[in-house]
């Protein structure tokens, strides 16, 4: 089966079927630009000294090196960025009103029970952005696609409930990776349910209220 492939502000953005995905969304404005900038640039830069190592070098074994420090790379630029969602010392917090984390929640499971577009293993709501780790099904469209949906009715409800108008309510992109294996699934959704542990809101991941992990492996996370 072809993957559906996008174009995301001129990038190219592939996402095989029925693949499974960690995804971070936040709130619009919860990190500012002089944040998203400096860890922007950082990125870039150490992304292009990883691009000269193996500039010319066409072997497999190259490649997959490549490969592996650009998603080390990738990922320790998202560790950063969640460390300083985490603190939510910039913009808003709605997400820590439990009205709000409940639109939230149940337009998350709508569209897994009732659109059937996605398999939910684990989702985090924090106070500014939210953590999930879900499976596309067969007659699921594009994930950007799902996302915009979920995004505009949460969207749309919170601000109803908030008595907000204008300024947008989510962070246009979201931050997407490919689940790789099984490690990968266990360490991302570990870290997910951990958020509010890390961050010192609670001191076991089952005493945060906005938190789910799928029955057949909560068993397998430890508190």
């Amino acid at each position: 089966m072809p993957s559906k492939i996008f174009y995301r502000r001129r990038l190219p953005h592939i996402q095989p079927p029925e693949s499974s995905y960690s995804i971070t969304c936040r709130l619009a404005g919860s990190l500012p630009k002089s944040i998203t900038e400096e860890l922007k640039e950082a990125y870039q830069a150490k992304r292009l000294g990883i691009a000269s190592k193996y500039q010319g070098k066409d072997d497999a074994a190259s490649k997959e090196a490549l490969a592996k420090e650009t998603l080390a790379l990738r990922n320790a630029h998202f560790l950063k960025m969640d460390r300083y969602l985490d603190q939510a010392l910039h913009g808003p917090t709605w997400l820590s009103n439990p009205e709000v984390a409940r639109i939230v929640m149940e337009s998350l499971h709508f569209i897994e029970h009732k659109l059937k577009y996605w398999d939910i293993w684990a989702y985090c709501v924090m106070a500014n952005h939210v953590h999930l780790e879900c499976t596309l099904t067969p007659v699921a469209p594009a994930l950007n696609m799902v996302m915009k949906s979920h995004k505009s009715y949460t969207a749309r409800q919170a601000n109803l409930y908030l008595g907000r108008t204008g300024n947008p309510f989510w962070q246009e992109e979201s931050f997407d990776r490919l689940i790789r294996d099984e490690d990968d699934f266990y360490y991302r959704i570990y870290y997910a349910v951990n958020n509010p542990v890390e961050a010192k809101l609670v001191k076991s991941w089952l005493d945060w209220p906005f938190t789910y992990v799928h029955p057949e492996i909560r068993k397998n996370i430890v508190p």
